[in-house]
């Protein structure tokens, strides 16, 4: 095959050719490829190559090689060849400036270390010029068996200084390359230990918070433990005594539900379970619940919907917990006398099949100062203040807020002044839904909102492998009028099942993490079961894990429904209600 670029009768011509293929061609410098490939076609040779020494001066290595077709490469087999050998080469590189040789037995008799690289490669003949720096020759490039212009070594100089230039530029961005990635490897090490180091200062405060704030409850309970033992014969005391232990217990379950979806948060394993409602339908709900501490300070609690008859779909778990936090905030930190509002509207929302709603929480109460609402959103941050010592909080609620609604595509905007009040207002987009059923939307909502009742006698299964657990569900469940059986495990609550006729059971209550064959095992066997009618008895899931996964994942093994412990009377009565 003929070179393509470099071309000429004269040594001269091909030179200039060669000079029009670096500098002309389209403004773009030749690949270090395609000079190897022109030159040995030029040549007509087997093989073109470069050699270079080490930064040693001890070895020389095959550094670049182009191969006609039909050859063998050889550069991995020409590696770290000791420099001693290429001497005689050296000597007339700088006698000479570049030589021809032919590999014959009187060479062979000259250089016998020389030639038996040589012989191997099938090479007769090479011609070769050096590649010199600085007035030191660092290598050389060279054509094995060439059969054309071997009398054009001003050429091969000429591609050998050019070569060498282009080896030294890509060297030189290699190294600049290297350096950055180097820094850059810096970069994030440095980034990953100061996250690191952040992280565990995090911890540490976390775990200092967490300290004090369980413990504050536990010596509650415990204290007021130590007191009804005292005082066990006085009924009214021990009332009271009673009283207290159930706040402490209500504010440790709300710090460890906190705590649990700031984790679940925080690992990224949160989603959107979202459900048909009307616009309005549960605001009126948290505020049916805090009414009655309202009542107590003398708050007037009130809520505004501008918006109705409107259907949309959201997570009702995770917007119930926003505004919950939002409007116990108000009431809590409201003066007697004062007032929480609450208002729903819409604002303008770019985006098919969503609709704004903008939910606005303001109170006259005490207010928040301008520095702490910089914080406001962070773990465990309470303002410290002495109208805010006596009230109770996680410092996790507002926290839980932002990441909500952070998460739901939402925002939320605070204003504040110190003994004016606070104004909250959060900006959600959510799915309408045209054609809902209004019919049917209405009845469940009526059913999430009754209290439900005519559940006496049911007779109940329940699967539950800890004592304590067992003993409290039973008692708690007997009070409200039901009859009771217990299983140690699933095998035996499958096993009881099978042995008692159908009907005897109306609803099974099962725990999901128990020995021999926890509670997604049992229900499957259960669910498998030749019997339809046994086959079919509504299970609830009874579990302490409160994730909305937890929840998927007993509807996905065919239980009917999920209650989580502490037990939790109203919520297991309404969920007892449903399927039954």
């Amino acid at each position: 095959m003929t070179a393509r670029y470099i071309k000429g009768p004269t040594e001269n011509d091909a030179i200039r050719s060669f000079l029009e293929l670096v500098v002309k061609k389209h403004n773009i410098s030749p690949s270090l490829d395609l000079i190897m490939k022109e030159v040995g076609e030029f040549y007509d040779a087997d093989r073109s190559y470069v050699f270079e020494k080490d930064e040693t001066d001890s070895y020389m290595s095959n550094t670049l090689e182009w191969c006609k077709e039909g050859v063998a490469p050889e550069i991995e087999n020409l590696q770290g060849i000791p420099l001693h050998l290429a001497k005689p080469w050296f000597d007339e590189f700088r006698d000479k400036g570049s030589f021809y040789l032919s590999c014959n037995e009187t060479y062979a008799e000259r250089h016998p270390f020389i030639y038996e690289y040589l012989e191997p490669q099938g090479i007769d003949a090479l011609l070769a010029v050096p590649l010199v720096m600085d007035g030191d020759i660092i290598g050389f490039l060279g054509v094995d068996n060439p059969r054309k212009h071997c009398h054009f070594h001003l050429l091969l100089s000429v591609v050998a200084t050019y070569t060498h230039n282009i080896l030294i530029r890509n060297r030189e961005i290699a190294e600049r390359e290297a350096l950055h990635k180097k820094q850059m490897q810096e970069e994030r090490i440095r980034a990953d230990y100061e996250a690191v180091a952040k992280a565990n200062v995090a911890k540490s405060n976390f775990l200092f918070s967490m300290s004090h704030d369980i413990r504050t409850p536990m010596n509650a309970i415990m204290g007021y433990n130590q007191l009804i033992k005292r005082d066990a014969s006085d009924a009214e005391k021990v009332l009271h005594y009673q009283g207290k232990i159930e706040l402490a217990s209500h504010f440790l379950l709300a710090l460890i539900n906190n705590v649990l979806d700031m984790a679940r948060i925080e690992s990224g394993k949160m989603h959107l379970d979202e459900t048909t409602h009307s616009i309005g339908f549960l605001i009126p709900q948290i505020v049916d619940v805090l009414k009655a501490e309202a009542d107590k300070k003398n708050i007037t609690l009130s809520y505004a919907n501008e918006m109705k008859g409107q259907y949309i779909s959201f997570d009702y778990a995770k917007v119930s917990e926003i505004f919950s936090n939002l409007i116990s905030n108000a009431v809590k930190y409201t003066l007697p006398g004062g007032h929480v509002s609450i208002t729903t509207s819409t604002y303008p929302l770019h985006r098919e099949g969503y609709i704004g709603i903008k939910t606005v929480v303001e109170d006259d109460g005490i207010g928040m100062s301008e520095d702490f609402l910089h914080r406001i959103f962070e773990p465990f941050e309470r303002e410290q203040k002495e109208e805010t010592r006596h009230i109770s909080g996680t410092g996790l609620g507002m926290a839980i807020v932002k990441k909500y609604v952070d998460f739901m595509g939402g925002r939320i905007e605070i204003e504040s002044q110190p003994g004016r009040g606070s104004r909250f207002t959060v900006y959600l987009p959510h799915k309408k839904v045209v054609h809902a059923d209004d019919k049917m939307v209405q009845e469940q909502e009526q059913k999430e909102v009754e209290s439900l009742s005519h559940l006496v006698g049911k007779r109940i299964l329940l699967a539950e492998d800890n004592e304590l657990n067992a003993e409290i569900a039973m008692e708690l469940l007997k009070q409200e009028g039901f009859q009771i059986d217990h299983a140690n495990d699933g095998k035996e609550c499958v096993e009881k099942l099978v042995e008692e006729p159908a009907g005897t059971y109306d609803v099974i209550l099962m725990d999901v993490q128990m020995p021999v064959m926890n509670g997604y095992e049992a229900t499957h066997a259960i669910r498998s079961l030749e019997d339809k009618e046994k086959a079919t008895i509504p299970i609830l899931a009874m579990t302490a894990g409160a994730f909305s996964e937890d929840r998927k994942l007993a509807l996905e093994a065919g239980m009917d429904g999920f209650c989580t412990k502490p037990i939790d009377m109203d919520m297991l009565k309404a969920e007892l209600a449903r399927v039954l």
